[in-house]
């Protein structure tokens, strides 16, 4: 039987204009336009599996599929002038120290001529980069093995490395790469400790004069840069004193980057390699550490051009466990660690780099192995200026995650372990109420939300967005739109449990406002809720969901009438179960929304009960009637 009801009993609530409140979890608008950098060695403890330039040409397999916003690379110079200079020039067999990268021999006698450069500036040319849009190549402080070290004083010796710096940016610049990753801590070989610190401000000068005159809008991100430990640090002598004739030196439009390498400790769990007790990672935290980091100015010579040329960035350790640890290594090993990338991302202008030392993505790509919270940080980043759709079409047949959809989480509490046990904690998508099933071909969302440990904690939360959403362009009252939702109640939750929410939202907003939304109570009593800027239209559905049927929701909005059809429809068997129309709605000026998916309820306190509600996504359609 069809059950229409054309005119909806309408409630109309109005309301003041109010932004998300801060969370502890990043938004997206935190995210986006930030870049996570993958600066992953694979491995340090084994034989290592250098990620340079021509293996990148001849691994499109990996590089397209690669849940980063970009990498950090080596160059691999050409093999007759390696082998000229008595270097390895395989690089899956060097010698220790002794590989044929330009950054082995940067800091070195041996010049490296335009020759020897053109084979790898041809790979990165015919890299098919995917989503990798900010990619560095590495550059650090290395003498080719200690065969050819250079003496910073002679001025001979000095021209040789700032010609080889030059090259360096000239791949850069060729190969469509951001710039360098600077890893300036001086392993066993300290160049910067001879001279005077006039000497080496001078130095520090001529290198970004050679560098911007191959590449004027370089980025130079600095592992340790200017702080209030620089001067204590063995490793670091001398490196202030350049850094500080580097910022003298540069012009616009090139930047540098103070991506402060201690940072990638912040949020470290507990009996892991480098701590007992853990360290904080909180929002706290990275917000105390970018205000000190845009404070170090102080310790610059020109701290006004610091200001204005040197961006916040951070560094972020991630070992992707249990997903794509290298062969061989152990899960809830104490060295697999992991900080609070996404805070890291939240708090950089722009940078975040991201070490690892037992992960290794190139032995380990594909969509079997992808990390569901990795793929879903960097699909909020929005580095390719594509991930906001017009349209969505979406059965989830396979993993979402490799289409741009994305969840919230807390980095903090997403790891878990045997109950009883002191094992150190391993990612589990079961750390959170959502997720894809692949036997499903649906998302699973489950009210409420666990934490701790061993899961055993019912989180209580407070205005924190929850959601598992695909982005869209925005859709609101200034254009026609349609979208539908298939879904599926497995279980109803408690008496007292907040609603089931699907439909389109805005991803700076709280559910209850910039909506478009279906909301199922306990006993299944569904509304429509069409919450604008100012003022919430309720339309009560006059039909109960029961668990165990496929739903469909069909929603049309005409923005010349501003008027709202909406429907309720068996999804199997296609009957119309009720329908009805709003027009005229008030208060709707400015509504926009951006996001496409289901939610928890955020306005406001929300406890985990006993008994959640269960519920399956099956189908998403976002349409644009005409193409708008």
């Amino acid at each position: 039987m069809v059950r229409r009801l054309l005119w909806p009993v309408l409630l109309c609530i109005w309301w003041h204009p109010q932004l998300a409140s801060p969370q502890s979890w990043p938004r997206p608008a935190e995210l986006r336009s930030k870049k996570l950098v993958d600066a992953g060695i694979y491995t340090l403890w084994s034989r290592p599996s250098s990620v340079h330039s021509r293996l990148l040409a001849e691994r499109p397999e990996f590089t397209t599929a690669h849940p980063f916003d970009g990498i950090a690379l080596r160059a691999l110079l050409a093999a007759d002038w390696c082998h000229g200079q008595g270097l390895q020039a395989d690089p899956a067999d060097p010698p220790a120290n002794q590989d044929p990268f330009l950054d082995s021999v940067a800091w070195s006698t041996r010049k490296i001529p335009v020759t020897a450069v053109e084979s790898a500036i041809a790979d990165l040319q015919r890299v098919q980069w995917g989503t990798l849009t900010d990619n560095f190549l590495w550059y650090q402080f290395r003498d080719s093995g200690g065969t050819s070290p250079v003496d910073i004083t002679q001025p001979e010796e000095w021209a040789v490395v700032k010609h080889n710096a030059a090259m360096a940016a000239r791949i850069c610049r060729m190969g469509k790469l951001k710039g360098l990753l600077f890893d300036t801590e001086q392993y066993g070989y300290a160049p910067l400790k001879r001279g005077t610190p006039e000497l080496r401000r001078k130095l520090g000068g001529e290198w970004m004069e050679a560098v911007q005159q191959e590449f004027p809008g370089i980025r130079v991100m600095l592992t340790f840069a200017w702080s209030n430990a620089v001067d204590q640090a063995e490793f670091l002598a001398g490196v202030k004193d350049f850094l500080n004739g580097m910022l003298e030196g540069l012009v616009e439009p090139g930047r540098l980057i103070n991506a402060h390498e201690n940072t990638f400790y912040y949020g470290q769990g507990a009996r892991t390699r480098f701590t007992k007790e853990g360290f904080p990672g909180d929002r706290k935290r990275y917000e105390e550490t970018r205000a000190a980091i845009r404070g170090w100015r102080s310790f610059s010579t020109l701290p006004i051009k610091y200001d204005a040329a040197v961006q916040v960035g951070m560094a972020a350790w991630w070992e992707s466990d249990p997903w794509n640890l290298v062969p061989g290594w152990p899960s809830a090993h104490k060295n697999t660690i992991w900080s609070n990338v996404s805070m890291a991302l939240a708090a950089s202008d722009e940078y975040t780099w991201c070490w690892s030392e037992h992960t290794d993505y190139l032995r380990t790509s594909g969509k079997q192995r992808r990390n569901p919270f990795l793929a879903s940080l960097t699909n909020q980043t929005f580095n390719t200026g594509q991930e906001a759709t017009p349209e969505l079409q979406e059965t989830f047949a396979s993993d979402p995650l490799g289409r741009g959809w994305y969840f919230d989480f807390d980095m903090l509490d997403v790891g878990r372990r045997p109950a009883g046990s002191e094992r150190p904690l391993i990612f589990t998508q079961q750390a959170v109420p959502y997720g894809w099933s692949a036997q499903e071909s649906a998302v699973r969302v489950v009210g409420g939300w666990r934490g701790g440990k061993e899961g055993q904690t019912r989180r209580v939360l407070q205005n924190q967005r929850r959601r598992y959403v695909h982005p869209i362009k925005a859709a609101g009252s200034q254009t026609d739109w349609r979208a539908e939702f298939d879904f599926q109640i497995e279980s109803f939750g408690g008496a007292v449990d907040r609603p089931m929410i699907l439909g389109l939202f805005h991803s700076d907003h709280l559910v209850d406002r910039q909506t478009c939304a279906l909301w199922i109570g306990p006993q299944g009593k569904a509304t429509v809720v069409a919450g604008g800027p100012q003022m919430v239209t309720r339309i009560p559905i006059a039909a109960v969901c029961q668990h165990g049927h496929r739903y469909r929701l069909r929603m049309s909005y005409s923005s010349p009438a501003q008027s709202l059809g909406v429907s309720l429809e068996d999804a199997v068997g296609e009957r119309v179960l009720w329908s009805g129309s709003a027009n005229q709605l008030a208060g709707l000026e400015g509504w926009e929304m951006d996001e496409a998916g289901v939610a928890q309820w955020d306005a406001g306190q929300t406890s985990t009960p006993k008994q959640p509600y269960r519920l399956l996504l099956q189908a998403v359609r976002v349409t644009r009637p005409g193409g708008g």
